[in-house]
């Protein structure tokens, strides 16, 4: 494979593709570990007790292993950006749903789907991810966008 320093992922044309990235990757993370870290909290403060809070966290969550495997299966069906772009938006209608959710069977509900999306959403990208730099970047630009959605 033809060589690039690492310098290149902050030149064109890579410099677009490490920006999208970056902010979906920032964006993915923060929605994550947004929800999930809060999720309890916010239960609790809508009147649920805390053991409750933690028994419905727990059952959304366990929705993450079939929305992994589901999006697994369909980016070779249907390819990374379309699965990607699907499941990013439908956890931010099971959020959006979520945070109008008003009964416990639509906090499990609503819940559990954007559990399901956006898990699927990270097997998406990590797809995705490694196919829009070059071979000799792969790596370190597939390494460079995942810590920058850490940060």
């Amino acid at each position: 494979p033809r060589a690039y320093p690492y310098a290149a992922l902050f030149r064109p044309p890579l410099l677009r593709r490490t920006l999208f990235l970056s902010l979906a990757w920032f964006a993915l993370n923060a929605g994550y570990y947004g929800a999930f870290i809060w999720l309890p909290s916010l239960l609790v403060a809508q009147g649920y007790t805390l053991v409750r809070s933690l028994e419905y966290v727990l059952l959304i969550t366990l929705a993450q292993v079939p929305g992994y495997l589901a999006a697994a299966f369909l980016v070779e069906r249907l390819g990374r950006r379309p699965v990607l772009v699907a499941f990013l938006a439908f956890s931010a209608l099971a959020a959006c749903l979520l945070s109008r959710a008003s009964s416990p069977g639509e906090v499990l509900l609503f819940g559990s789907l954007l559990s399901f999306f956006n898990l699927g959403a990270w097997g998406a990208i990590y797809a995705y991810t490694p196919e829009l730099f070059p071979t000799a970047l792969r790596g370190s630009g597939a390494g460079l966008v995942a810590a920058v959605g850490r940060v």
